[in-house]
């Protein structure tokens, strides 16, 4: 059994997971809202004169398995 005071933790993780949560707080935990604002951020960006790289979907072939077709 691991003992949970001695157990290490990573402070990169844990701050990126602090961020993370602090993030989703800000926003109710609704994910809509969260890229909402992303897209008004983006569009705020480009009228400031920023680019962002329009980059085409990647598509990633599926492997059959198993029987099924």
């Amino acid at each position: 059994m691991i003992d949970k005071e001695k157990e290490w933790v990573d402070p990169i993780v844990a701050e990126v997971r602090n961020v993370r949560d602090a993030l989703a707080k800000k926003f109710n935990y609704d994910i809509s809202a969260y890229f909402q604002h992303l897209r008004g951020k983006e569009a705020e960006y480009e009228a400031q004169g920023f680019k962002f790289a329009d980059l085409p979907t990647k598509r990633v072939e599926t492997k059959k398995t198993g029987t099924h077709q």
